[in-house]
Parts: C-alpha cells; structure tokens; sequence
C-alpha cells in the first residue's frame, strides 16, 4: 500500500557524475579516516582526539548538504534532519567527555551524560519517523517480532549491564537511572530497526544506509557498556572505530540520491518466512541459554529476570504461532481477493454496483481511467448517469428483471463518458443484494463499441456501392419498399438510368476509365439531388433515382446535362445516358417499380438513347409480348413452329418467274403468327440465328431441290442471311448445306442487308463464298450504310432497291433513276423492292429495272402455292 507521508516539491537531483557518486567519496574518506584514527595513528591523544571528532562533524555535516541536495518529502526531510540533531547532541557528549577525560576528571552523572542521553532519544526519534514510512503495511506480525526481539534484548541488558548498576548500594537513584537509561535506550533503537527490517518490501540503498549506520552504533554502544561495567574498555580501539563507522554510514545514506526515495518503500503483503522464524526462534530462546550460561559458568544471571522473559517470550510465541496459522489458513483467500481486486482495479470493463432505487453504490476505476468520471462523483447518482437507452425506461425495466430472478439477457446499450461521448456496451447483471459484501446488483458493461463499428460497417457495405458509396440494388430496394408503404405516392418518381455505349467506353478506354466515368455520374447524382431523395447504382452502368418531383421531365434533362458534363481527356464524345421513369403507385413491390423503369429505360435505348421514356401500360404489354417471344423462341425449332414463305421474283419485262425469296415465319402455338421484324432480332439477340439460320438455309435448298426432281428446272432461290451469322464460319456451313442437299452453287443468292459492308470479316467470308459460285444480292438498298466504297469491295450480283424508293415512283421517279444509273454502273443487276401497282410496275420497266418483287405480281406463300394478288386488292 502507498506510503501516507505528505509529499514535498518535485525531486530536483543534479545529474553531474560527482555529485550522484558523493556519497561514495564521503564513505570511503570516513571509513579510511576511523581506521586511521583508531588502528594506524600514533598514540597522540590531541590529534586523535582531533580527527574523532573531526570525523564525526564531518558526518553530520555530509547529512545535512544531503538534506539540501535531495528535496525529499516533508516526512523524509525532517527525519534526516532529526537524526543529524541527535548526532550532533551525542558529539557534543563525547566532545565534553574528552574535555573531563584529557583534565582528569570522570564525573558521573555529568552534562555529558546528559547529551548522551538526548542525542541517543532523538536518533531512536529519527528512526521512529523513517519507521512510519512503512506503517502502511499488512502484516501486522511484525509488532509480535519486534517485541520478541526487544524483550530477549532487554532481559539479556537488564541482567548483564542495569542490574550491576541497581544492586550497588554505593549507587545514588540518579546514578541508577542514568545507568539503566543507556542500555533501556539502546533496546529502544535496536527494536525500532528491527521493526524496519522486519517490515519487508524494497529497500533502497537510501533507506539501508542509515539503518545499518543506526544499527552498528547501537550494537557498538551496548558492548562499549559491556566493557565499561567490567572494566575492559580501553580508549581508540574497535568500539571507538564502531561509533565512527555507525555516523558515517549514516551520512552515506543521506547523501546517497536513493535517500528521497526512503517515503517509498512499499510493505510486501502477509507471508511465510522461514529465514525470519528461524531469527526469532533464536532471540526468543536467548533468555534460557543466558540463564543456562551463568549456571554452568557461576555468574548471577538474575534468573528471575530471565525467567519472567523467557515467559513473556513464550506467550508472544504462542501468539504469534496462532497468527500465523490463521495468517496460513487466510493466505488463499486474501491471494484470491488481492487477484480478483487487481482484477477490477485494471479491468477495462466498466463494474457498477447499483441499491434497489437503481442508484450507484460503487464505480469500479475503469469508469475514471477510461471514461474520465470522478468515482466520488458516481456515488449516489442514477444508474442512467452512466449507462444509457434509447427508450428511458428500458433499463429500469431490465433491471425489474434482474430483481424478480427472470432470466435475462445482456443488455445492449450506450455507456456515457464524462464529456458526453458514448461507447456501445453489453451489460451484464449478478444480482448480490444477499451478500453483505457486494448489498447491490452488480453490472459489469464491456466495450462492444469495435463489434458494433464492424457491424455498422458490414450493413453499410452490404447496402452500398464499393465504387461510387452510392446505395446498391440491395440497398436501394429496401429504401424503395419503405418509400412505397410511407408515402402515398403521389409526386414520387422512380427513374432508371443507363449510360449508352458503356461496353464500349470499357473495350476502348479500359475499365479504368469506365470507372471513372460511372465515379464521376454518381457524384453529381448525390449532388444534384436533394436530402430525400434515392440515389442508387444498381450494379454495371446502371442507376436509379427515386425524387418527390413533379416535372420529372425537366430533372430528366438536369440528368442528361450533368452526363455531359463529365469530363474526362481521353473520351471523344459526351457521356449520354438513356432515362426511363415511372410514376410509384402505392402498393406496387420494389421489384416491380424497377422492372417497370427499367422497361421504360430499354425503350429508349431501343428508340435512339440518350432519350426520356414513361412507362404505360402499352410498354408493358409490349414487354411482356417480348419476353413471351423471347421464351417461345427457344423451343419453336423442336416444336417444329418455324416456317418457309416464298415470293416470286419476276423479269419485270414479261413477268415471268425467274427466282424467289425464301422468307421464314413462326407460327407459335401460344402466340399465334409472329412477325420476323418482331423474332429476328430477338434471335439474334438470344444467340440462336445461326441455328435458325442454318435451317432456314437447309430448308430452302431442299425445297429448291424437290422442285428441280418435280419440274426438271429451279429458279435461283434466294436465303436471307443475317450479319451475325457470318462470326461463326459460315462459308463453312454453306458448303456443308450444299453438299447434303445437292444443290448447285449458282442456284443459290445470298441476301444481306447493307450493314453487312461494316462487319469486320463479312468481305472476306463473303469472298470465299462468291467464289464457290454463289451469288450475292445487297437487301433493302438505299435505307442504311449505302457507300460506293463497300459496294465496289463486296462486288455483289444484285442489288434489292428498297421499297421506299420504289414507292410512289410514279410521280417522281428522279431519285429512283438515279439509283439505277448507280447499280449499272457497278455492273450490278437491279431489282425493285414491294411494286404493288399498275403504275409503279409501269415506271419501274420504263427506269430499265429488270427484275422486281412484289404484291402486284405475288404475295409470299408455301412452296407449290401461288397467291396472286386480285385487281381489287391492287385497287
């Protein structure tokens, strides 16, 4: 336990080498200087005199510069201080005994008796002071062990050196007293250093010092008696070189730098010493052997003296032995609660013991380390001073529970600090009302405050974008739930956005840019929109945005304007995005709200991008039209629902039948009759045109083939082939085509629309193809990449005009001729494209066009089935 001396000003040690070793100069000079005084000098009674007393002055004088240098403790301070005064008194004793003795003189008692005895008393005061520094200590045998000691001590003093002094009649009372003071005093001294020692704990090297310096000149002043009452003392020798020694260890420990650290000591805690019992069994048997000693060797021992010692010694043993077995029997309990006040002492857990009106008993000292309370400051306070809720109530609630004997679980809450601040805890609750020890339930709260942050972290990460810090589709889809059950709907918007051509963006700038690009959307997104609003990115370059607006129209805009204004060096356009909104209606589940912008956002994808689309009910069913189509689409080859519908091409100058056009049709059994402008691009989309494809390939040659075995003759047949089929080595399969059906090469035209001419490889697939002896024809001419460029690389065999051209001919037939003069000017064969009148037929043969397709002459029909059109359906 800490030491309850008042402390003094901060230490002030100076850190020169000589100085911190001066007390190593001063021991080695004072030693060397009482050896040479009592064993080397010559027998010059003046200057030894001199030099004892010399060195005896120096020592009190080295005590008091040690006193100066080292600011100690008031306590310290002054017990220095006190025993430097005692030195000095018993210096001035031998300084006038030496004055009577070099005259002759020996009075006794004499003034220098009487500073003898001061000196002697204030020294055993000095060391009294230092012995309270280690008063606070638990081992409260250490009074048996000192009086043991001082008991045994003294009779041995009483028989050998008072009781001569007392049995001689010649003695005044005077004499008596002053006689019996010197050893009584000594007993004194001695049992206060043995109550020093015996105490345990460090000692250091200033504490050591003056004790063993105190402990040589007492032990030297009891033989000095000794020899004085038997007549054995003679001047300068060993005694005298004792006392010297005594006062210059002492000094060294004034002077040692330790000394300020005397008022630190700390007492070891209750033990078993068997060194320190086999001491005391020495000292109490001291008694019995004296008296054992003056029978055998015939001296008066005053036995009663010793006898009634040797009991005294006897009862401090029993007591003693009886402390120690309970001392032996409380050692696992007190090393049990010494750990487990340790434990709470330096727990980092928050304990707090709380009466039955909920109010603070004791706060454990984590709550000032950690939290910066006063503990004084808790007691008495309500338990929601520290811990807090929420709900105000719940924690008095909780604690109800504890009190009913409910079981309970940890409570989750927040421990409030002395400035305010919080940290999440789980408290847990022992009910101790029973034990008078504890009178009160105890809460222990450990900080959870790390778990909770990671939580926190985990549920904002498991509900945010890693990239943009945006809400995700999780995220979003939890908040577009809540909008929709709290608001009623009117004035919310759910806009989907996507950014167009972002794949490309990704394969021509690398992701790195693409990233930058949907960082950058996502920033000015949670810029542009206000506290209430959603912003959200769904997952790839996709975003949505849920606003309390009306004019959504013009946001869409702001939307479009903030896309591009990213600036990014290495872009070459504008970032544009393609919006599509929905109007939220209450009731509607967040997947739906989203499954219908993004319906919307797809159709203006569809319709050109960067575009504002609304969902209505039409895009939906559109939607659902296409989904269905796009799910009829994977089994209509196996449930055999695909047809082939064929068209005659004709010589516009007769009208004879020189070709036709295999055209494919799906009939589904769910959907009825499906358009190819509707499945075609589906397909393509789906990955499934180059199996369609080919059977439409297959099927037409083999129609072709039968015809020729029916008929003797074929006209070339004509297969529409789309520009994606071209990837997978179609050349190869239109050679594999023709040899199972066994149809020849140059009864068969390939038609490809004019995007064909920017497909990276269709010029040399297409090449290897027309080399084989199959002809080419350019679909639809003159209604997307016409390029004189591509057509004179491709070097196809006809060119369809598109029906656009043809259309309406007859009145102005400028455009069409012109086109005409181009085809024949490749070398090309020109067809006319949907001729559906008398007077476009008419123009169409006066332009020279020698073939041509269309409701005037044919519809598309199965093969073996001619659908002429009737001159009301031309009307």
């Amino acid at each position: 336990m800490q030491s309850t001396a008042v402390q003094g000003p901060p230490l002030n040690r100076p850190r020169t080498p000589l100085v911190q070793h001066l007390w190593l100069v001063a021991l080695g000079v004072g030693l060397g200087s009482s050896a040479l005084t009592n064993f080397w000098l010559p027998d010059d009674h003046a200057a030894l005199d001199a030099l004892y007393l010399g060195t005896m002055a120096l020592a009190c004088g080295g005590m008091i510069i040690g006193t100066t240098l080292w600011r100690a403790a008031d306590a310290v301070t002054v017990a220095w201080r006190i025993m430097c005064a005692g030195m000095l008194l018993y210096l001035l004793g031998e300084a006038t005994w030496i004055w009577y003795a070099r005259r002759g003189l020996e009075p006794f008692p004499s003034v220098a008796d009487a500073m003898y005895i001061a000196g002697i008393a204030t020294m055993i005061a000095a060391a009294f002071l230092l012995a309270r520094t280690r008063r606070d200590q638990t081992d409260d045998m250490v009074v048996l062990d000192t009086a043991i000691i001082a008991i045994a001590v003294g009779a041995v003093l009483w028989t050998v050196t008072i009781l001569p002094y007392a049995d001689d009649p010649r003695a005044s009372v005077l004499d008596r007293l002053i006689a019996g003071a010197y050893p009584l005093l000594d007993v004194f001294l001695v049992a206060i250093i043995a109550r020093i020692m015996l105490a345990g704990g460090r000692l250091p090297v200033g504490f050591v010092l003056p004790v063993v310096g105190l402990g040589i000149w007492s032990i030297t002043d009891i033989v000095y008696y000794q020899q004085v009452i038997h007549g054995s003392y003679s001047e300068w020798s060993w005694v005298d070189f004792g006392y010297m020694v005594g006062y210059v260890v002492a000094a060294a420990g004034a002077l040692h730098p330790a000394s300020v650290e005397v008022d630190n000591v700390r007492a070891r805690p209750p033990q078993i010493d068997r060194l320190r019992l086999v001491v005391l069994a020495v000292f109490a048997a001291i008694p019995l052997i004296a008296i054992d000693a003056g029978e055998l060797l015939g001296i008066d021992t005053n036995t009663g003296v010793l006898a009634l010692a040797s009991s005294l010694l006897v009862v401090l043993v029993l007591a003693r032995t009886w402390k120690l077995v309970r001392l032996n029997g409380r050692l696992g309990e007190m090393r049990s609660d010494a750990r487990f006040t340790s434990m709470i002492r330096n727990s980092s857990d928050a304990v707090v013991v709380v009466d039955d009106d909920h109010r603070i008993t004791y706060a454990c000292p984590a709550l000032e380390r950690k939290w910066g309370w006063c503990i004084a400051d808790l007691v008495a306070q309500p338990i929601q001073t520290v811990f807090g809720h929420q709900d105000p109530g719940q924690l008095d609630r909780w604690l109800g529970a504890v009190e009913r004997g409910d079981a309970v679980v940890p409570i989750e809450i927040a421990l409030i600090a002395a400035d305010g601040s919080t940290t999440s805890v789980s408290v847990v609750a022992s009910d101790l009302r029973d034990d008078p020890d504890i009178s009160g339930i105890v809460l222990t709260g450990r900080d959870i405050s790390h778990r909770v942050e990671l939580e926190n972290q985990l549920r904002h990460d498991a509900a945010h974008d890693a990239l943009t810090g945006l809400l995700n589709r999780g995220g979003f889809s939890r908040r577009l739930d809540e909008t929709l059950q709290h608001r009623t709907g009117a004035g919310s918007t759910l806009l989907f956005l996507d950014v167009d051509d972002f794949k490309e963006i990704n394969d021509q700038f690398g992701h790195a840019v693409g990233d930058r690009v949907l960082v950058e959307l996502g920033a000015r997104l949670a810029v542009e929109m206000r506290e209430d609003d959603i912003v959200a990115r769904l997952g790839g370059d996709e975003f949505a945005v849920v606003v309390d607006r009306q004019d959504t129209e013009r946001l869409a805009e702001r939307i479009r304007a903030l896309a591009a204004s990213i600036d990014i060096e290495v872009l070459a356009r504008p970032v544009t995005v393609s919006i599509g909104w929905y109007e939220l209606e209450p009731g509607t589940a967040a997947t739906e709200a989203l499954r219908r912008a993004d319906l919307a956002m797809y159709e203006a994808k569809r319709t050109g991008k960067g575009r504002l689309t609304r969902y209505d009910m039409e895009l939906g069913h559109r939607a659902q039209h296409r989904l269905a189509v796009r799910n009829g689409l994977r089994c209509a080859l196996e449930r055999d629902e695909l047809r082939l519908v064929y068209q005659d091409i004709v010589r516009v100058s007769d009208g004879v039948r020189v070709g036709r056009e295999a055209l494919l049709r799906w009939q589904s059994a769910e959907l009825g009759p499906i358009s190819p402008a509707a499945f075609v691009p589906t397909a393509e989309e789906m990955g499934l045109i180059d199996a369609i494809g080919t059977w439409a390939l297959h099927g037409a040659c083999v129609d072709a083939v039968d015809e020729l075995r029916g008929t003797g003759s074929t006209p070339v047949v004509s297969v529409n082939v789309s520009p994606l089929q071209l990837d997978h080595g179609f050349d190869r399969v239109v050679d594999a085509v023709l040899r199972e059906t066994g149809l020849e090469p140059d009864r068969l035209q390939l038609e490809l629309t004019e995007s064909v001419m920017t497909h990276s490889n269709a010029a040399d697939v297409l090449g290897r193809i027309r080399g084989r002896g199959v002809r080419l024809a350019i679909d639809d001419f003159g209604s997307g990449y016409s390029s004189l460029g591509y057509l004179r690389r491709f070097h196809v065999d006809t060119i369809k005009i598109d029906r656009a051209l043809v259309t309406g001919c007859d009145d102005d037939p400028r455009l069409l001729a012109g086109v005409v003069r181009l085809i024949n000017s490749m070398g090309a064969t020109a067809l006319a494209e949907g001729v559906e009148t008398e007077a476009e037929c008419a123009t169409v043969s006066e332009l020279g066009i020698p073939l041509a397709q269309g409701f005037f002459w044919h519809r598309p029909a199965p093969l073996g089935r001619d659908v002429r059109v009737t001159a009301d359906e031309v009307t």
